[in-house]
């Protein structure tokens, strides 16, 4: 009988043990749980240290965890002990019972604290009136992470049960709270990356190897022009055109194919509907297999710096063509100076001789074929000048239209037969200043162009006058555009039905002497542009091979002022002069052949051969000489240096400077000056007269 009750009561107890440890187990099943659902660390902290506290029913409960040098124990959470520990509390090497597992990584059980003698005990567990105690290492692995300590103020012995439990437990919140940790950080980069990533002003986006948008940040949104919520997990074919689409999925194809990276420039549709360029970076990224998982990309808008580089191009193209006119027109102003010097000394030769010679001479003949020579090469010497933008402009206020009207017939004649003319004149444009002679020319030259463009063939020539609103755009694309200002300019446009150009004979167009012709026939279009430019106006050129030409000269309008053109007609040429003029020039022949025109003219002469000789001469017959006619440019001293002195010695002297570069130019050096007048090199002796004769009865 008693067999059965000591069966019966193991039975009992074994049951009971049954059924104590399949609670500890269901407890640490939910502890598990509840470790899964769980990605904050203090609330980890706290289930684990009261999870701990519960299954064993201990009185007090700890977590430590290692400090970053990996030699200290920090309280990371506590329950019995002062809150104040946590975070605060260090246990050093051989300080207690927890350094004392974690140096030898196994489970350490006190059952008095009174007798203990492998450790040092802390003051505290005295002060609470500890009696036992478990310690379990936190292991990851063969790492100790931490320790979990609990303590009873009851002695106790723990069982064999309570010691597995106790480090599972232990070993599953190491797991979890590295885990967290791992996890936090990695939570922590990532919304970093995203911050950054969102902050960057090009878009960016990332594709699986599907195709379909992974991730993109704020950027990409603008400029796709929907929100990323609605980007992500779209193909290309739903975000973007069908025709551009395909272009994306076909460069996208070898990075998934090959890999790699690519960088190359195209256009895509913006948000707002314009089409923009754009430099696309892209680069594939792999998953762990080594095999290509998807696309990541950069978008950067060039629009702005394509724009600008063709507009720095297109000035860079203009500052050189400029600095080649200004080289040439200095090189055709220095050549057209020393030009003038020869035709002043024939054509004042000849014209003396002619005065001189009887009409029935049979040398007249000869003497007027030079100076009919001499006065077409004074015509080339003149648009040389115009080339340089230094002729003689005799400016005064112009009606576009007038002066078109006026050369109809002559234009018509000098045209092919095959070509017809046609007028398209604006009413009532502004006028312009300008020389009407010069403004003829170019007409003239640009329509016997238009004839040789449309050569045998039947066309149109077609004048056109207006006027426009020039903004800064426009005037960037005009040859040659120097700063000119916005506004109101009146035009003259000349138009064919001809030949057309290509880029390379655009290009060469206004070179000196270029012609597709197989002469040419003179500066020609060089010309054209230096008369322009003259004028403080600019062309533009529309032209294609086999769509014609068709060129545009635009001028500034007239101010206010009217400017009334000189008298161009001759005065009386019985008139003399008497009285000591000072000729000055440095070329020799110039002083012979002045020399002979003014005492032709009835005056007495003193030559000198440059500025400082004069500036001599004058202060010792200042009182004699009644005019002074004047080179402007010479060595040692120019001709406004001298007058400068001149005027020093005697603020009353009368000059008249000469040059073979326009009056315009010459005259506003002497603004205010008492400059009595000017004379054109080369000059005849009607010209002298004309000059000397409102020159000294003014």
């Amino acid at each position: 009988m008693r067999n059965d009750t000591d069966i019966a009561s193991r039975a009992a107890t074994l049951a009971g043990e049954l059924e104590d440890r399949d609670k500890l187990l269901n407890d640490l099943l939910s502890f598990s749980h509840k470790l899964l659902l769980t990605s904050d660390k203090k609330e980890l902290y706290r289930i684990c240290d009261q999870t701990a506290k519960d299954l064993l029913h201990l009185d007090f409960s700890t977590l430590l965890l290692l400090g970053d040098q990996g030699n200290s124990l920090v309280i990371r959470h506590t329950i019995g002990f002062p809150q104040a520990m946590v975070d605060n509390y260090t246990l050093q090497e051989g300080q207690g019972l927890s350094t004392m597992v974690v140096r030898e990584k196994r489970m350490v059980t006190v059952i008095d604290h009174e007798t203990e003698q492998r450790f040092t005990v802390p003051p505290i567990v005295f002060e609470k009136e500890i009696t036992s105690a478990i310690c379990a290492p936190m292991m990851l692995g063969d790492e100790v992470f931490g320790v979990l300590i609990g303590h009873t103020l009851q002695r106790h012995i723990f069982s064999e049960a309570e010691q597995i439990i106790y480090q599972s437990l232990a070993n599953q919140s190491a797991v979890a709270i590295k885990n967290t940790t791992s996890y936090s950080a990695l939570k922590e980069k990532e919304t970093l990356l995203s911050t950054i990533i969102d902050t960057v002003r090009n878009p960016i986006f990332c594709k699986d190897h599907k195709g379909k948008c992974l991730a993109c940040n704020s950027a990409f949104a603008d400029f796709v022009g929907c929100s990323c919520d609605e980007i992500i997990g779209c193909s290309a074919q739903n975000a973007a055109p069908l025709k551009l689409a395909g272009v994306y999925e076909e460069s996208d194809q070898s990075l998934w194919e090959t890999g790699g990276r690519q960088q190359y420039e195209t256009q895509v549709e913006h948000a707002d509907g314009s089409v923009r360029d754009v430099l696309l970076c892209k680069a594939a990224f792999y998953n762990d297999s080594g095999e290509v998982a998807g696309i990541v990309g950069t978008i950067m808008d060039i629009t702005e710096q394509k724009r600008e580089a063709q507009e720095k191009e297109q000035i860079l193209l203009q500052m050189q063509h400029v600095q080649k006119l200004e080289s040439l027109g200095v090189l055709a102003g220095g050549i057209a100076h020393d030009f003038n010097n020869l035709l002043m000394a024939i054509l004042g030769n000849a014209d003396l001789a002619l005065a001189e010679i009887s009409p029935f001479s049979a040398a007249r003949h000869n003497l007027e074929a030079i100076e009919s020579a001499s006065r077409r090469a004074a015509d080339l010497c003149r648009q040389m000048l115009a080339y340089s933008g230094k002729g003689k402009f005799v400016i005064q206020q112009l009606n576009c239209n007038e002066l078109v009207e006026e050369m109809t017939h002559m234009l018509e004649i000098s045209i092919s037969k095959k070509a017809g003319m046609k007028f398209n004149l604006a009413d009532k444009i502004p006028p312009i200043e300008a020389d009407a002679t010069q403004i003829r020319q170019i007409i003239m030259n640009l329509v016997i162009n238009a004839s040789d463009a449309i050569n045998d063939k039947s066309g149109i020539i077609s004048i056109t006058t207006g006027a426009m609103e020039c903004d800064r755009d426009y005037l960037n694309e005009t040859y040659i555009d120097e700063q000119l200002p916005e506004g109101i300019y009146s035009y003259i446009e000349v138009a064919d039905t001809g030949c057309g150009m290509d880029k390379e004979t655009k290009a060469k167009m206004f070179d000196p002497f270029f012609t597709t012709k197989f002469t040419g026939r003179g500066l020609g279009m060089a010309a054209v542009l230096g008369i322009v430019r003259g004028h403080n106006g600019a062309l533009k050129i529309y032209s294609e091979p086999g769509r014609g030409t068709t060129i545009k000269l635009i001028f500034p309008v007239a101010a206010n002022l009217n400017i009334k053109p000189k008298d161009e007609n001759r005065q009386d040429k019985k008139w003399q002069g008497k009285g000591l003029i000072l000729l000055v020039d440095d070329e020799e022949t110039i002083r012979a052949v002045g020399r002979q025109m003014l005492e032709y003219l009835g005056f007495s002469v003193v030559t000198a051969a440059d500025g400082r000789d004069a500036v001599k001469i004058f202060k010792t017959k200042s009182a004699e000489i009644n005019l002074v006619l004047m080179d402007l440019t010479m060595p040692h001293m120019d001709g406004e240096e001298a007058y400068r002195e001149m005027r020093r010695i005697d603020n009353t002297v009368q000059v008249i400077m000469a040059s073979g570069y326009n009056e315009q130019e010459v005259t506003q050096r002497f603004v205010g000056k008492g400059l009595v007048g000017f004379i054109q090199k080369p000059f005849m002796i009607d010209d002298l007269r004309d000059v000397l004769r409102q020159s000294m009865t003014a």
